[in-house]
């Protein structure tokens, strides 16, 4: 009766497991840490691995490659590597059920001493794994920055025994794309990540343009596709620094007056020289010939007190903003017509009488380098055919100068004479009865000598220049 009541019990616990199962009887699940990674083993050498739990029969899929010689009560397994190559190997615990699969590779001496150098190398960077296929160490995983990623790049370069299949992640590949477009700054020019690489596209104006956006990408990513379009253009658009020049341009007169003699030296002082050849006209004063050029420093305060005397007349201050390396083009003066006489028919045409300017600035740095073309016209005298002639001198140069220093130009001349009838002589009143003689005519011969200086200022957006300007001139609203 006992044994009857025993098998009962056994035969319903056995029933409740089947219900549970799901009708089948099922072993146990293993977990994760107690299964064996795979193993490395140095070619003639041996080395012991621990087994988390009891095991039974040991399977080699080549005992060529690897001897192995299971220690049961030790619950260890002793590894001995015959020859280079990869191997299984199969567990099965103590009641015969198969419980664990692991491979092991046997390597030689020097790619075990280069795999222990390369996982110490790179220990430091997170989400790396290491395997070995063929005598090749391989690098895999994904890294978060590109200067990770560089370190193992630079190590497969350097090593024949290592294959690096590392990878920017790609949260970190987009977010990189769009540093190197910021650093190339370069209009119509997108990154962008295409297949983890990084990809170049858009128009650039030239091969330089090309090769400098290619090397700014590479600096920071190994794996660049440069597909920009270059398309050559005369004018490059582009953001380049900004450039204000004010302008000067100085009348210096140089009078000769009957009954009146006047001699100066224009903004005679320290730090201002002029290098001009000169001439005498046998009237008792030089003519100023050639072209000068020299740097001034102070150049407002050295104006206004020249023009306090009288003998300084600045025609016009003209401020202009340009960007470096493009040309900036200022005119003062008026439009003079002309009539023309062709085969009986006549046409009118006009013509820029006064001042011209072209310059085109360059920074370097904190200083200018500048082209510079200065047109000086004006009317001269009229032929005894009635037609109108035009007094012109001109300066091509180049000067190259601090920012904030002026750069000042002479070498431009007219001259005029006037005659002015039943008027005294200038500063002279009726008592003075000893210029009586002068009333009835006032002969005067004019020589002016006109200088220009130039002051460029280096802004690196146009935004700061237009402010500047605008407190300049204070104005309450500039065009940006």
């Amino acid at each position: 009766m006992q044994r009857f009541l025993h098998r009962a019990w056994l035969m319903r616990a056995l029933a409740t497991a089947c219900v549970i199962t799901g009708g089948a009887l099922i072993a146990a699940p293993v977990l994760a840490d107690e299964k064996i990674a795979d193993q490395v083993v140095i070619l003639n050498n041996q080395s012991a691995i621990d087994v988390p739990y009891a095991f039974g029969d040991v399977s080699i899929g080549n005992s060529e490659i690897v001897k192995v010689v299971p220690l049961r009560e030790e619950r260890q397994l002793l590894l001995a590597g015959r020859e280079v190559g990869t191997t299984n190997v199969i567990l099965y615990d103590t009641k015969g059920v198969r419980r664990d699969e692991f491979e092991i590779t046997v390597i030689p001496a020097n790619l075990a001493k280069v795999m222990k150098n390369v996982q110490v190398l790179l220990d430091d960077i997170e989400g790396l794994s290491f395997k070995l296929i063929n005598d090749h160490i391989y690098i895999q995983g994904e890294v978060s920055l590109d200067e990770e990623l560089r370190r193992v790049k630079d190590l497969d370069e350097k090593e024949p025994l290592v294959e690096s299949m590392v990878t920017l992640s790609p949260v970190s590949q987009r977010l990189l794309a769009a540093m190197i477009q910021k650093e190339i700054g370069t209009p119509g020019v997108n990154v962008r990540l295409v297949s983890r690489k990084i990809m170049l596209e858009g128009v650039v104006h030239s091969e330089s343009a090309s090769l400098r956006a290619a090397a700014i990408a590479e600096a920071y990513y190994p794996d660049v596709i440069n597909v920009l379009e270059i398309r050559e253009v005369e004018r490059v658009p582009g953001e380049s620094q900004t450039i204000v020049l004010v302008v000067h341009f100085v009348e210096l007169t140089k009078s000769l007056e009957e009954a009146w003699n006047i001699e100066w030296t224009p903004l005679s002082g320290p730090g201002v020289t002029f290098e001009l050849g000169a001439t005498n006209d046998g009237s008792g004063w030089s003519d100023i010939t050639g072209t000068a050029t020299a740097e001034i420093s102070g150049l407002l305060p050295k104006l206004q007190e020249a023009r306090s005397t009288g003998f300084v007349r600045v025609l016009e201050n003209p401020t202009v903003s340009v960007k470096s390396g493009e040309t900036a083009h200022i005119f003062s003066g008026s439009k003079v017509p002309f009539v023309y006489n062709d085969n009986g028919s006549k046409s009118i045409e006009f013509m820029d009488v006064g001042i011209k300017m072209d310059v085109t600035p360059y920074a370097a740095g904190g200083n200018v380098d500048m082209q510079m073309k200065i047109e000086v016209s004006s009317l001269g005298e009229v032929a005894a055919s009635g037609y109108q002639s035009i007094d012109q001198s001109e300066i091509t140069t180049a000067q190259f100068c601090r920012a904030g220093e002026s750069v000042v130009i002479g070498g431009l001349q007219r001259v005029s004479d006037r005659v002015n009838y039943n008027k005294l002589p200038d500063g002279v009143s009726l008592p003075d009865a000893m210029f009586t003689l002068y009333r009835s005519k006032d002969y005067k011969k004019s020589k002016s000598q006109f200088l220009v200086f130039v002051t460029p200022q280096i802004h690196e957006s146009t935004t700061t220049a237009n402010k500047e300007i605008q407190e300049k001139f204070n104005l309450t609203e500039v065009r940006q």
